[in-house]
This record gives structure tokens, C-alpha cells and sequence, in this order.
């Protein structure tokens, strides 16, 4: 029989008081984070269209968490800035040299074509329209950032150097080699 207590050898105790702080929810705040999915949607009251987009968090006690928050398309002015801020945030949509408006980035059709881009998101609790002791967790009205936005910088500080793996990091670990000078194992009798 295999001992569950046995797994936590390197379970970080600070993030773990933090979510239980939290009751399991991520806290508010702003989060570094990749696009990690998206889907074309509906309302289920209006059939109103839209883009459902799923967050995961890249660093801090909640990496590995996920916020899905959803994009309606309508012909309201705040869901259209939405779409189009969120859109241009991703690498989707790019400003016209001119300023008057946006066009999509070459190659790029929609926000399926953004999985894996890294950014910030801005995490809010939303509550539940009918229990008003639950919360949800979703993305703030204007909640998703380039990932070198100096606001959100400033508050998360500089983004973590991504670890490098498979022959990536074998090659770096060689040339590291290479530059340091060889060290000569000495035994004791030698000191």
C-alpha cells in the first residue's frame, strides 16, 4: 500500500496556505500565463456567439490553474472593445500603421490561432447572480495583457527565463562546460 504523505516532498508550503486562504480559488490579481485553449461558443439563454478562452497560469503557488472566462460578440460597444483589445493582446490583431483601426496579424484566422501565446491576465472574483456566497473566478473586464505591459511588469517584476529542455539544454549544459576551465579532482592526501 503506497503512502499519499510520502508525495509532498517538494509541495510548496506557502502557495498551499495561500490557496486554502483563497478557498481553492486564485486569488485576485494579475498572473503571468499562456493562452491554452479556444472555442467558439453560445449563450445558453440568448445563443449569443462567442469565444470561450481557457488561461493557464505559468508561475507563482497557482501555476498549472486555469481561468476560462468567455468573449460575447454582440453589437455593444464594451463587448466589441472587448473582443478587439483582447484580440490585439494575443498577437490576432494588429494596429493599422495609420491608427484607424486593426487588421489580422498575417496568418492568423482566429484565437485558435494564439494557443501557447504568453501574456498577463488579470484575475477577479465575479459573484454567482443567484448564491451570493459563491464566487467565480474570471478574467477582469480589460483583464488580459502583452506580456512586457510596464503596469503588470511592475506588479509581477520580470518574467521567469523558460526551462530549457531536451537537446536545448544539453547544448547550453556543453557549452557551459566548455567555458569554464576543467577542475582537477584532488584527494586528500594532495591538500
Amino acid at each position: 500500500m503506497s503512502d499519499e504523505f510520502e508525495q509532498f516532498e517538494k509541495y510548496d508550503p506557502k502557495a498551499a496556505e495561500e490557496r486554502m486562504k483563497h478557498g481553492g480559488l486564485i486569488p485576485p490579481g494579475k498572473y503571468r500565463a499562456t493562452l491554452l485553449g479556444a472555442k467558439r461558443t453560445e449563450s445558453k439563454a440568448k445563443q449569443t456567439p462567442g469565444w470561450e478562452m481557457t488561461f493557464k497560469l505559468t508561475e507563482g503557488g497557482f501555476a498549472g490553474s486555469e481561468v476560462t472566462d468567455t468573449i460575447y460578440i454582440t453589437d455593444n460597444v464594451k463587448s466589441k472593445d472587448r473582443l478587439v483589445i483582447f484580440g490585439h493582446r494575443l498577437g490576432l490583431l494588429l494596429k493599422k500603421p495609420d491608427g484607424t483601426g486593426y487588421v489580422k496579424a498575417e496568418g492568423k484566422t482566429d484565437f485558435m490561432d494564439c494557443l501557447d501565446t504568453p501574456c498577463i491576465i488579470e484575475v477577479i472574483h465575479e459573484p454567482d447572480q443567484k448564491d451570493e456566497n459563491k464566487k467565480w473566478v474570471r478574467l477582469a473586464f480589460g483583464g488580459v495583457y502583452l506580456p512586457n505591459d510596464p503596469d503588470a511588469v511592475k506588479t509581477l517584476g520580470k518574467a521567469k527565463e523558460p526551462e530549457k529542455k531536451g537537446a536545448t539544454a544539453a547544448a547550453d549544459a556543453k557549452k557551459g562546460d566548455e567555458a569554464k576551465p576543467e577542475k582537477k579532482k584532488v584527494g586528500r592526501g594532495e591538500l
